[in-house]
């Protein structure tokens, strides 16, 4: 396998392994607000969006 090839199969492993990992957040309820966190790192971090 030629380096390209396996950084290529890495990278989509990691990805598949970051998607599963969301979807379990989801069905578990581990998830808020985007708008939530927006106002949240704009107070603590005077981050403006």
């Amino acid at each position: 396998m030629k380096m390209e090839e396996y950084r290529e199969k890495i990278l989509k492993e990691d990805i598949e392994k970051h998607l599963l990992k969301a979807e379990d957040d989801i069905q578990n309820g581990k998830v808020r607000d985007a708008r939530e966190i927006f106002k949240e790192w704009k107070a603590k971090y005077g981050i403006k969006f």
